[in-house]
């Protein structure tokens, strides 16, 4: 499982790509999703974040900007994952990875 690393207290600006079998998956009635928990019983969520689709739709391509609030909490081998949810709620995870945020000077 592939691994990223961010400072504690960055925004971070992320661009996710939903593929399928290497085929762009067309955003068109989902709401793409980055979402991360420090271990994955967790309940609570580091962050949970609605992303927004980048046109034309039918390239699979969204995108998010995490903020601080988002990055604040200092963790080792999170689980985070790029899913996209239909308006019946219904969810698909198309990527999964580990992410670290990190102690930085400033924060």
């Amino acid at each position: 499982m592939k691994k990223y690393r961010i400072k504690r207290g960055d925004s971070v600006p992320v661009t996710l790509e939903f593929k399928l079998d290497g085929v762009e998956v067309p955003l068109a009635g989902y709401t793409p999703k980055l979402c991360a928990k420090a271990r994955i019983t967790d309940t609570a969520y580091l962050f949970n974040r609605n992303c927004d689709i980048v046109l034309p739709d039918t390239d699979g391509i969204a995108t998010v900007t995490l903020t601080p609030a988002d990055t604040i909490t200092e963790c080792k081998n999170a689980i985070a994952e790029a899913l996209l949810e239909d308006g019946s709620g219904n969810q698909r995870t198309y990527l999964q990875f580990l992410l670290d945020i990190e102690g930085d000077v400033n924060n």
